[in-house]
Protein backbone atom coordinates (compact mmCIF):
# COMPACT_ATOMS: atom_id res chain seq x y z
CA UNK A 1 0.00 0.00 0.00
CA UNK A 2 1.09 3.80 -0.08
CA UNK A 3 1.98 4.30 3.24
CA UNK A 4 3.00 7.89 4.97
CA UNK A 5 4.47 7.50 7.91
CA UNK A 6 6.91 8.65 10.41
CA UNK A 7 9.21 6.46 12.74
CA UNK A 8 10.36 8.03 16.02
CA UNK A 9 11.18 5.46 18.75
CA UNK A 10 12.27 1.78 17.76
CA UNK A 11 15.13 1.76 20.44
CA UNK A 12 12.47 -0.81 22.46
CA UNK A 13 12.71 -3.23 20.08
CA UNK A 14 9.77 -1.78 18.49
CA UNK A 15 8.58 0.51 15.58
CA UNK A 16 5.66 3.01 16.21
CA UNK A 17 4.09 4.10 12.43
CA UNK A 18 2.18 7.23 12.39
CA UNK A 19 -0.23 8.87 10.01
CA UNK A 20 -0.17 5.81 7.63
CA UNK A 21 -2.70 5.97 4.25
CA UNK A 22 -4.48 3.32 3.32
CA UNK A 23 -4.36 1.80 7.10
CA UNK A 24 -7.53 2.88 8.52
CA UNK A 25 -8.31 4.31 11.10
CA UNK A 26 -4.81 5.67 11.11
CA UNK A 27 -3.59 5.68 14.50
CA UNK A 28 0.08 4.09 15.81
CA UNK A 29 0.80 1.05 13.84
CA UNK A 30 3.40 -1.14 16.12
CA UNK A 31 5.69 -3.16 14.42
CA UNK A 32 7.93 -5.91 16.40
CA UNK A 33 11.75 -5.18 14.85
CA UNK A 34 13.04 -8.76 16.36
CA UNK A 35 13.71 -9.44 12.86
CA UNK A 36 14.93 -5.77 11.51
CA UNK A 37 14.90 -6.98 7.51
CA UNK A 38 11.31 -8.39 8.42
CA UNK A 39 9.00 -5.91 10.60
CA UNK A 40 6.23 -8.03 12.05
CA UNK A 41 3.01 -6.36 12.80
CA UNK A 42 1.80 -6.51 16.48
CA UNK A 43 -0.76 -4.13 17.43
CA UNK A 44 -2.37 -0.81 17.14
CA UNK A 45 -4.00 2.49 19.23
CA UNK A 46 -6.76 3.86 17.46
CA UNK A 47 -7.76 6.41 19.51
CA UNK A 48 -7.54 9.23 17.07
CA UNK A 49 -5.26 9.97 13.76
CA UNK A 50 -2.33 10.06 15.44
CA UNK A 51 0.19 12.67 12.98
CA UNK A 52 3.28 11.97 15.44
CA UNK A 53 3.77 9.92 18.42
CA UNK A 54 7.04 9.30 21.04
CA UNK A 55 6.63 6.55 23.57
CA UNK A 56 8.83 6.56 27.28
CA UNK A 57 9.24 3.50 28.56
CA UNK A 58 4.83 1.41 28.16
CA UNK A 59 3.77 4.56 27.85
CA UNK A 60 2.73 6.33 24.05
CA UNK A 61 1.93 10.11 23.55
CA UNK A 62 0.35 10.88 20.21
CA UNK A 63 -0.13 14.17 18.88
CA UNK A 64 -3.91 13.95 17.42
CA UNK A 65 -3.40 17.35 15.35
CA UNK A 66 -6.78 17.23 13.66
CA UNK A 67 -10.44 18.28 15.21
CA UNK A 68 -8.58 19.59 18.41
CA UNK A 69 -7.58 15.97 19.68
CA UNK A 70 -4.77 17.27 21.65
CA UNK A 71 -2.86 14.43 22.94
CA UNK A 72 -4.02 11.16 23.20
CA UNK A 73 -2.54 8.79 25.90
CA UNK A 74 -1.87 5.06 26.08
CA UNK A 75 -0.09 2.08 28.07
CA UNK A 76 1.53 0.04 25.76
CA UNK A 77 2.28 -2.35 28.07
CA UNK A 78 0.56 -5.00 25.63
CA UNK A 79 1.64 -3.77 22.61
CA UNK A 80 -0.95 -6.14 20.94
CA UNK A 81 -3.45 -4.33 23.01
CA UNK A 82 -2.76 -0.95 23.73
CA UNK A 83 -4.82 0.74 26.64
CA UNK A 84 -6.12 4.27 26.53
CA UNK A 85 -5.04 6.10 29.66
CA UNK A 86 -6.67 9.54 29.10
CA UNK A 87 -6.70 12.48 26.37
CA UNK A 88 -4.80 16.18 26.63
CA UNK A 89 -7.40 18.36 25.82
CA UNK A 90 -7.07 22.09 25.24
CA UNK A 91 -9.02 24.64 23.63
CA UNK A 92 -7.83 24.90 19.84
CA UNK A 93 -5.28 22.38 19.45
CA UNK A 94 -3.35 21.09 16.69
CA UNK A 95 -1.05 18.92 18.40
CA UNK A 96 1.84 18.34 15.55
CA UNK A 97 4.41 16.38 17.82
CA UNK A 98 4.86 15.37 21.64
CA UNK A 99 7.94 14.36 23.45
CA UNK A 100 8.70 14.27 26.87
CA UNK A 101 11.77 15.31 29.42
CA UNK A 102 14.22 12.52 30.04
CA UNK A 103 12.37 11.09 33.67
CA UNK A 104 8.74 10.95 31.69
CA UNK A 105 6.98 13.36 34.48
CA UNK A 106 6.31 15.87 31.19
CA UNK A 107 4.84 15.72 28.22
CA UNK A 108 5.92 18.50 25.74
CA UNK A 109 3.76 19.66 23.05
CA UNK A 110 3.57 21.81 20.04
CA UNK A 111 0.88 23.17 17.95
CA UNK A 112 1.05 23.52 14.16
CA UNK A 113 -2.41 24.58 13.46
CA UNK A 114 -5.49 25.24 15.56
CA UNK A 115 -6.39 28.40 17.32
CA UNK A 116 -4.04 27.86 20.16
CA UNK A 117 -0.60 30.06 20.77
CA UNK A 118 1.84 28.13 18.12
CA UNK A 119 4.75 27.48 21.68
CA UNK A 120 5.57 24.69 23.42
CA UNK A 121 3.34 23.33 26.29
CA UNK A 122 4.29 21.71 28.91
CA UNK A 123 2.30 19.18 30.94
CA UNK A 124 2.98 17.21 33.79
CA UNK A 125 1.76 13.71 33.86
CA UNK A 126 3.03 12.19 36.36
CA UNK A 127 -0.16 11.16 38.02
CA UNK A 128 -2.40 10.77 34.83
CA UNK A 129 -5.48 10.27 34.98
CA UNK A 130 -6.55 12.58 35.35
CA UNK A 131 -5.44 14.56 32.14
CA UNK A 132 -4.11 17.84 33.35
CA UNK A 133 -6.58 20.44 32.55
CA UNK A 134 -3.23 23.53 32.02
CA UNK A 135 0.19 23.02 31.19
CA UNK A 136 2.99 24.18 33.83
CA UNK A 137 4.78 26.40 31.57
CA UNK A 138 4.53 27.62 27.92
CA UNK A 139 7.88 28.84 25.96
CA UNK A 140 8.08 30.73 22.95
CA UNK A 141 10.79 32.23 20.72
CA UNK A 142 8.52 34.54 18.88
CA UNK A 143 4.87 34.77 19.28
CA UNK A 144 4.37 35.55 15.06
CA UNK A 145 6.24 32.24 14.18
CA UNK A 146 5.09 28.89 14.27
CA UNK A 147 6.71 25.60 16.63
CA UNK A 148 7.03 22.32 14.71
CA UNK A 149 8.94 20.05 16.33
CA UNK A 150 10.34 19.44 19.30
CA UNK A 151 12.91 16.53 20.27
CA UNK A 152 14.27 16.17 24.23
CA UNK A 153 18.17 15.33 24.94
CA UNK A 154 19.01 15.79 28.93
CA UNK A 155 18.05 18.64 30.14
CA UNK A 156 17.32 20.43 26.67
CA UNK A 157 14.76 20.60 24.40
CA UNK A 158 15.74 20.98 21.08
CA UNK A 159 13.00 23.25 18.72
CA UNK A 160 12.47 23.43 15.10
CA UNK A 161 10.23 27.04 15.00
CA UNK A 162 9.88 27.13 11.13
CA UNK A 163 10.59 30.89 9.60
CA UNK A 164 12.04 31.32 13.35
CA UNK A 165 14.80 28.80 13.53
CA UNK A 166 16.17 26.35 15.75
CA UNK A 167 16.00 27.00 19.39
CA UNK A 168 17.56 24.81 22.15
CA UNK A 169 15.61 25.42 25.70
CA UNK A 170 16.61 24.24 28.73
CA UNK A 171 14.54 22.79 30.69
CA UNK A 172 16.45 21.69 33.69
CA UNK A 173 13.16 22.89 35.52
CA UNK A 174 10.56 22.05 32.89
CA UNK A 175 8.15 24.40 34.97
CA UNK A 176 10.64 27.14 34.19
CA UNK A 177 11.96 26.68 30.81
CA UNK A 178 14.87 29.14 29.46
CA UNK A 179 16.59 30.23 26.26
CA UNK A 180 20.05 28.15 26.03
CA UNK A 181 20.61 28.76 22.38
CA UNK A 182 19.19 29.92 19.33
CA UNK A 183 20.02 30.27 15.37
CA UNK A 184 18.16 32.00 13.27
CA UNK A 185 17.49 29.84 9.90
CA UNK A 186 15.43 31.70 7.58
CA UNK A 187 15.10 35.10 5.50
CA UNK A 188 10.83 34.39 5.30
CA UNK A 189 8.94 36.93 7.22
CA UNK A 190 7.85 35.45 10.25
CA UNK A 191 4.19 33.79 10.55
CA UNK A 192 4.85 30.96 7.89
CA UNK A 193 5.14 27.31 6.84
CA UNK A 194 8.88 28.08 5.45
CA UNK A 195 12.38 27.23 7.34
CA UNK A 196 13.52 24.57 9.51
CA UNK A 197 10.93 22.00 9.81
Amino acid sequence: GNYIATVYNNLDGYMYLNGSANWSPGGVLIFSLAKVDTPVFVGQYQQDYAHDSYVHGNRLYAAAIYGGGGINIADITNKANPTHITDINYTGSGTHNVWTTTNGNVAISTDEIGSTAKNLKFWNVQNIPPAPSSPIATYSVSPTDIVHNVFVRGNYAFVAWYTAGIAVVNIANPSSPSTAGFYDTSIEPSGGYDGVC
